[in-house]
């Protein structure tokens, strides 16, 4: 599990920064209880969907389960979903790691980026 590899997806470098922020703005008037997560990849991972809108009360490992579901070849490898250099704390509510997210500027367009990094555990 490498942090520093190239990643294979970013959402960041295939739409442009304008785009972002309306589409966020958007989505948060629309749902103001949820957070809008974008995920990223650092594998080349066949993930269906790599947007996601969060009620702020889920903690991230009922994230991991949603996210799971939309992979189809990785069912025996730990997924492990990253912000910056910090790994996603499982027992803390999304809202509250989104919140400390936006406080640090780590997202000038509101969107919460994960980087998502695969481990053989199970076999």
């Amino acid at each position: 599990m490498s942090l520093n590899s190239k990643k294979i997806y970013n959402y960041q470098d295939e739409v442009p920064y304008t785009i972002r922020c309306v589409e966020s703005e958007s989505i948060i008037r629309r749902h103001p209880n949820c957070v809008p997560v974008i995920i990223n990849t650092k594998e080349n991972v066949n993930l269906k969907k790599r947007k996601f809108l969060v009620p702020y009360n889920v903690n991230s490992s009922i994230l991991i389960y949603y996210i799971r579901k939309y992979i189809s070849d990785a069912p025996c490898k730990s997924i492990f979903l990253f912000y910056g250099n910090i790994m996603l704390d499982n027992i803390k509510n999304i809202g509250d790691i989104y919140l400390d997210y936006i406080l640090n500027n780590k997202s000038d367009d509101k969107y919460f980026y994960l980087d998502m990094c695969f481990e053989n555990t199970f076999g």
